[in-house]
């Protein structure tokens, strides 16, 4: 059995949150994100992008938008890492992330 390696250089926090993933062309798709860290998510979207594409990322629950590009494609799931780690966000999303903060 092949193991992979986690090149992750954040940790992430398991989701269930549902957003809208869409381009600066005409590809837009409702998404799930199922984890997320402070530098990128998982998703699941309605719409295929590629590897190399600049996208925005909007969470519903936080209210937030942010840009990122797409960095892998696997069973139907889409990782996204974002042009901007997060570094003040909103309180409610805040609260989400903390538990992900160094101690």
């Amino acid at each position: 059995m092949v193991q992979e390696q986690n090149l992750r250089k954040n940790q992430r926090r398991l989701a269930i949150l549902v957003g809208r993933v869409f381009d600066d062309g005409d590809r837009s798709g409702r998404c799930r994100i199922s984890d997320m860290s402070i530098s990128g998510a998982r998703v699941k979207c309605d719409v295929k992008f590629d590897v190399g594409d600049e996208v925005y990322l909007k969470i519903d629950r936080f209210n937030d938008l942010r840009r990122a590009e797409v960095v892998w494609l696997r069973d139907g799931y889409t990782g996204l890492q974002f042009l901007k780690e997060i570094t003040n966000p909103p309180a409610a999303m805040a609260a989400f992330l903390d538990p992900l903060r160094d101690n």
